[in-house]
């Protein structure tokens, strides 16, 4: 699959993900999009994968990195979800967790756990009490 770009809050981010992730194009953009009103995610890549619930960010975007139809010099840092499919809260968690760690680094900050985790925990609580947002501890339809 090619990336999509999005137009996000402060200029387009984008992403992709592998088939076998659980997700809908609408379920991805809208966290995005939602996280970009307190996070600037200008020139990020999203990659979400199967894999064992991790993430990862990347303060720039590693040579390996498949960017399918991106121009590399237009983008510059890379977001990897992989995996907490099988909780609604899961892969949230994990996208607001490691999309903090992107803001740490446009400040030139390095990669700090503690307040990557509590931006995470307050992103779920607050995304839990939103229209469409997702309810805390609940399976997805196909886990049920």
């Amino acid at each position: 699959m090619t990336h999509k770009i999005i137009r996000v809050t402060g200029g387009r981010a984008a992403w992709k993900k592998s088939k076998s992730v659980p997700l809908t194009a609408e379920q991805i953009e809208r966290e995005i999009r939602a996280l970009a009103k307190e996070v600037n995610l200008h020139r990020v890549v999203f990659h979400f994968k199967n894999g064992n619930g991790g993430g990862c960010a990347y303060p720039v975007i590693p040579n390996i990195a498949n960017l399918d139809g991106l121009r590399r010099g237009q983008w510059s840092k890379l977001v990897v979800v992989g995996g907490g499919w099988g909780w609604k809260t899961g892969w949230i968690h994990t996208l607001a967790h490691e999309v903090k760690h992107i803001e740490q680094f446009k400040r030139g900050e390095r990669g700090s756990e503690r307040p990557a985790q509590a931006f995470a925990d307050w992103w779920v609580k607050k995304r839990a009490g939103t229209p469409g947002g997702p309810a805390l501890n609940t399976p997805l339809p196909e886990q049920v």
